[in-house]
C-alpha cells in the first residue's frame, strides 16, 4: 500500500501491507539500524517482551553470523492504523528475526588470487559489509579449507 525507500541514513526499507482490513509495517536492514526502532522482541509462540533484556544477545547473534560470512539484515515489524507512512512511523518496532544471506567465494578463487599475484596484481576488497563479513570472506578465499 505505501513505502518508505531505503536510503543510505536510515540503512533500513519498510513496506505498508493490508490484509483483512489489517495494516502492518515491516522494515528490513541494517541491525543496529533496525534495533534503534524496536522496543518490543518477538519470541517464540508469538510471545512479544521488551527488547532491552536480549539486545545484545540479538547483537551477539548478528556478530557471530557475519563471523561465518553470513551478510544479515534485521526485520522488524508493527502494526499500524494508517493507510500512508512516513518517517515518523519507524517508532515501537517489533523485532522479529534476521535475514541471513550467504554467497561464498567460487571455489576456483584460491588460484585466481595466486595467478593474479603472479602477475604483479595486488587485491583489495571493497564492501559495504561489515568487518566480520569481510574478513570471513577473505579467510576463506584464501584458505585451501572450504565451508560446506
Amino acid at each position: 500500500m505505501d513505502e518508505i525507500p531505503y536510503d543510505f541514513n536510515r540503512k533500513r526499507l519498510s513496506i505498508l501491507l493490508s490484509q483483512d482490513n489489517h495494516l502492518l509495517v515491516i522494515t528490513k536492514g541494517a541491525i543496529a539500524n533496525i534495533l534503534d526502532i524496536c522496543t518490543t522482541v518477538e519470541m517464540a509462540e508469538n510471545k512479544v517482551i521488551n527488547i532491552e533484556p536480549i539486545r545484545q544477545q540479538i547483537q551477539q547473534k548478528y556478530e557471530d553470523l557475519g563471523s561465518q560470512g553470513f551478510r544479515t539484515l534485521g526485520v522488524a515489524y508493527r502494526n499500524i492504523n494508517t493507510n500512508h507512512i512516513t518517517l515518523k512511523d519507524e517508532i515501537n518496532f517489533t523485532f522479529l528475526g534476521y535475514l541471513a544471506l550467504y554467497d561464498p567465494p567460487k571455489s576456483d578463487i584460491k588460484n585466481t588470487i595466486i595467478d593474479l599475484a603472479n602477475l604483479g596484481v595486488t587485491l583489495k576488497m571493497i564492501t559495504g559489509d561489515s568487518h566480520a563479513v569481510a574478513a570471513s570472506i577473505s579467510q576463506q578465499a584464501t584458505s585451501t579449507k572450504r565451508r560446506k
